[in-house]
């Protein structure tokens, strides 16, 4: 797998790790109310993800910085992962 590919797979590992830590909380002896949360944070995500396919342990602070552009960086990723040059995409003007 290319360098590119791996980024663009831990970016998504990333998401849907952080995505499958969200829990919500009762509280209140009743079970009234409820908070809710994520239990992993997507830096801890991203660390994770960069380990597991063998990307720079550096890179992950990169890769936090995108993810304020969360849905850009999951088209991104999965472009990247269905072989598309993404150059060609907004020449076409998607």
């Amino acid at each position: 797998m290319s360098e590119e590919k791996k980024i663009a797979q831990a970016i998504l590992d990333a998401q849907k790790m952080h995505e499958d830590s969200y829990v919500v909380d009762k509280f209140w002896g009743d079970g009234s109310g409820e908070i809710s949360h994520h239990e992993l944070e997507i830096e801890e995500c991203l660390i994770a993800t960069c380990k597991k396919h063998g990307l720079s342990p550096n890179l992950w602070y990169l890769l936090s910085l995108a993810m304020h552009f969360w849905n850009d960086v999951q088209i991104w990723a999965n472009d990247v992962l269905a072989g598309k040059n993404i150059s060609d995409e907004i020449e076409k003007g998607r």
